[in-house]
């Protein structure tokens, strides 16, 4: 018989780590559970990734239970729904390499009031220490003014003429071009440029009234490069797809 190699250590914790995920899931599932962040595979993740994904789980069911209770507060009769029926997660994968792990999560909400919220944000997580990763850091594409930061007028230009030409794609109503075209695009939420293959991903979403002008847009990296911070992309042996 052949012997059978001893589990590296790196293995062992890894599994645990596993195990560990599998009963937390086991335990979300009989409080109303939400829809867990992809892992990626064994052999492609690491202890400190496995505990920033938990992290992140556990922090999106709390902003779950407290979006229930608020909508519940504001109507009594929602008190039969889930947490999950009001706080709906779906992932996409942009990026899963020995680095990095870029993800884009969005979520459609109801907190109570009128209308419910549908967001999408960026999420990149360091592989190697497990801390998160904003793509503006990397890429220097806002500037400081007396307002606070703002992107910069290049970056404004390639938005604005990136969303118009989705628009000629699908023959959206000639207000909308109205819109994009008095739009300064001055100011970008928090977690709303994602790093992808092929680009950076813009979600700018533009005011609450005319949202439906607006979708997630991707600025090529030869468009960006330049505005590129090679100290940091050197630190975090980033490189363009």
């Amino acid at each position: 018989m052949k012997n059978k190699k001893n589990k590296s250590p790196v293995f062992i914790g890894l599994l645990f780590l596993t195990l560990i995920t599998a009963a937390s899931v086991s335990t979300a599932k009989s409080n109303e559970r939400i829809v867990l962040i992809p892992q990626p595979k064994s052999n492609e993740t690491t202890p400190q990734l496995i505990s920033a994904l938990q992290k992140w789980d556990k922090g999106q069911f709390k902003i779950a239970q407290e979006c229930k209770e608020m909508a519940i507060d504001y109507n009594p009769t929602l008190n039969k729904m889930k947490a999950n029926e009001f706080y709906k997660l779906s992932y996409s994968v942009l990026i899963n390499n020995d680095d990095l792990y870029s993800l884009i999560v969005k979520t459609d909400r109801y907190c109570g009031g009128a209308y419910p919220s549908i967001d999408e944000n960026a999420i990149v997580f360091n592989k190697k220490n497990g801390s998160r990763i904003d793509p503006v850091d990397l890429y220097n594409i806002t500037q400081k003014t007396k307002h606070g930061y703002t992107l910069k007028p290049a970056i404004q230009s390639l938005i604005r003429s990136a969303l118009l030409r989705e628009l000629d794609k699908d023959s959206i109503e000639n207000r909308c071009k109205t819109v994009i075209n008095q739009d300064e695009f001055d100011y970008l939420e928090p977690n709303t440029v994602g790093l992808g293959k092929k680009g950076l991903h813009i979600m700018y979403s533009g005011p609450h009234v005319v949202q439906a002008c607006y979708k997630t847009i991707i600025l090529p990296y030869l468009q960006v490069s330049h505005f590129l911070n090679l100290a940091k992309a050197k630190k975090l042996n980033w490189k363009t797809f």
